[in-house]
């Protein structure tokens, strides 16, 4: 069952757009009070709710109305599900559109209209806007590609792209990505028997498979220093990117790693915390946008605590998630990885890494003087200081793909993201004043472009 939750009225010159979103309420097996149904759960801020929403326009019946508005929905990846036209009453010069968008954060819903109503609203010109509504994102982007060289007529000469899914290296000042890393991930499974057996009878005779999984992953990283051993997972750092990194550095400082939520413990008085790779700046900014890293993200084969008895584990299963430099070839990167951990196997275990994908990174293309200036401008205005430059650890397989498509655009890769925003985890939060001003920069850079 649906209700409308909430709703809002935002006004253009030619269309009144009424956004209604839509929760889905689902019924319990009975009305009544259930006590032993409740829960703790955290409460999401409503700027990262998820909902499709129901959009109702009445808009003059003219060329380009419409346009506009998928236009704006399409510059915040909003997605249309469905769209319904229906004939103007008898003598009536508005038309009503009812437009079904599939799933989208409440922030992005927020910010669909501002960046061009804010230009609209002042008066100021901008360049032609063409929005291209694609809906697998997520599943990788497989199809983008051919649809962009089939509309590529009429997409015209893309000069400017904006993507707004990336971080900030603080709150005061507009910051620009410049690198992305890329993406390989997969289950490295290890088997050693068909099934548990008790420990006291087999342990020290029949290998641990975990021990084996650590014997395998050591031909991967070096456990000592988290460096990746495989030579071809690496790359020079270009130069351009280095010389940025120096001057993100003098900016943030400690900030680069102190921002983390730091494991610590009572040690004789005085509180210790836990440490990360590096201290020094420069080198923690390259060691996470540029240089490559192993993380276990999940794992298999394990009873919990308090069901573990003694027991000698059949298998052992990781979810591994390498991030890759953004000029690795992931797809490469993937077989060599698959090669690396399945020869040879410790003890003839069978070990197997069925891979999950992988996303190649992305390295932005050199700032033109246009769209340099734009970016001083614009934040000096927003937030009263230059801009800065920064790589990012994450992975957006969209932009690599949307470089290869349009590979003489600037590209204004952008976002949020900033210190303990926590994307993607617990108390995971919006700054809203930056957001504020980063809406209001990208319409100044929009409105810069020659």
């Amino acid at each position: 069952m649906a209700f409308d939750i909430k709703q809002r009225v935002r006004h253009q010159p030619d269309v009144q757009v009424e956004i209604a979103i839509l929760a889905a309420l689902h019924a319990g097996t009975a009305l009544a009070f259930q006590a032993d149904a409740l829960s703790d759960l955290p409460v999401l801020p409503m700027a990262s709710v998820e909902t499709a929403c129901y959009l109702r326009l009445q808009a003059q019946d003219r060329p380009g109305v419409l346009a506009d508005v998928t236009r704006i929905l399409a510059d915040r990846d909003i997605s249309i599900e469905a769209l319904v036209q229906k004939e103007p009453a008898p003598g009536a010069s508005d038309v009503p559109i009812i437009l079904l968008t599939y799933e989208v954060q409440e922030q992005r819903m927020n910010a669909a209209i501002a960046a061009i109503q804010a230009l609209k609203a002042q008066g100021v010109a901008h360049p032609r806007i063409v929005g291209l509504i694609e809906t697998c994102e997520e599943s990788g982007s497989g199809d983008l590609l051919p649809y962009v060289d089939a509309l590529r007529a009429r997409l015209g000469d893309v000069g400017l792209v904006i993507c707004l899914d990336s971080g900030a290296g603080n709150y005061d000042q507009l910051w620009l990505t410049t690198s992305l890393r890329g993406m390989a991930s997969g289950v490295l499974k290890v088997e050693i028997l068909t099934e548990g057996i008790h420990s006291g009878d087999a342990s020290g005779l029949v290998p641990s498979s975990f021990r084996i999984m650590r014997q395998v992953l050591d031909r991967l990283e070096d456990s000592a220093t988290g460096r990746l051993l495989p030579g071809s997972f690496h790359c020079e750092v270009p130069a351009e990117r280095l010389e940025q990194a120096r001057a993100t550095a003098a900016i943030l400082g400690d900030e680069v790693y102190k921002r983390f939520p730091w494991a610590h413990h009572d040690c004789g008085g005085a509180t210790v915390f836990a440490l990360p790779t590096t201290t020094e700046p420069v080198e923690a900014l390259l060691n996470r946008t540029w240089r490559p890293t192993l993380s276990v993200t999940g794992a298999e084969g394990f009873p919990a605590l308090k069901d573990a008895g003694n027991v000698l584990r059949p298998y052992t299963a990781f979810k591994l998630s390498l991030r890759l430099p953004p000029l690795v070839d992931a797809p490469r990167a993937v077989q060599e990885l698959k090669a690396l951990l399945e020869d040879n196997a410790p003890y003839q275990a069978k070990v197997t890494f069925e891979a999950e994908g992988g996303a190649t990174g992305w390295n932005a293309p050199a700032i033109t003087p246009w769209f340099d200036q734009a970016l001083r401008d614009a934040s000096q205005a927003a937030y009263g200081a230059g801009y800065g430059t920064i790589g990012q650890g994450g992975t957006i397989p969209l932009m690599n793909m949307l470089s290869q498509g349009f590979p003489t655009a600037q590209m204004m890769v952008c976002g949020v993201l900033g210190p303990r925003s926590n994307a993607h985890g617990p108390n995971e939060f919006l700054h809203l004043d930056y957001a504020r001003r980063l809406t209001a920069s990208v319409a100044q850079v929009i409105a810069r472009m020659p």
